[in-house]
């Protein structure tokens, strides 16, 4: 789910382990929910490894999707529909549950204490290790958001606990 502060909603997945792909829901006051006419996730390559559409970001008129495999963002256009792909080819990294956008980048955290940055620009990802974050939870971190201070927030699904992680150089 990913607020979109242009419009005032909510946008969510109707289904997000879908193999096919799945309607856009756009979620406005009192709950009232409608599916997006000509929106639709593409399907994700990664369902063939018990994959699915793990998070969801706002970001440039965009909504943003990530695949529980960590190897994929791909872009989904509010005005036109259109998606573009990124794949980040070789990610030696375990799967992710969630990503928020901070300085130019896609973030996430991963239960075995490593923050991953995710450039879509290039399609590179950095693993930066952060041991104070591994976790020994079977769901992982969840519900990233940004702070008014700039802090990334995660929280650990299993547990509720919240981490703050100061970036201070996203170079």
């Amino acid at each position: 789910m990913a607020f979109n502060p242009d419009d005032g909603y909510l946008y969510a997945l109707e289904r997000w382990n879908d193999p096919n792909g799945s309607n856009v829901l756009r979620i406005g006051q009192g709950g009232v929910t409608t599916v997006v006419p000509g929106l639709r996730t593409p399907p994700n390559p990664s369902f063939a490894y018990s994959g699915y559409w793990a998070g969801m970001e706002y970001h440039d008129n965009k909504l943003w999707l990530y695949s529980s495999d960590a190897s994929r963002i791909t872009s989904l256009d509010l005005r036109d529909g259109k998606t573009t792909v990124h794949n980040f080819a070789g990610v030696a990294f375990a799967a992710a549950n969630d990503l928020v956008y901070h300085d130019g980048y896609f973030w996430s955290v991963r239960n075995d204490g490593y923050v991953l940055r995710y450039d879509v620009r290039d399609n590179t990802v950095v693993g930066l290790p952060a041991p104070q974050l591994a976790i020994s939870d079977p769901y992982g971190y969840g519900a990233g958001w940004v702070t008014g201070s700039g802090l990334l927030g995660f929280v650990a699904n299993g547990t509720g606990r919240v981490f703050h992680i100061r970036v201070t150089d996203s170079n």
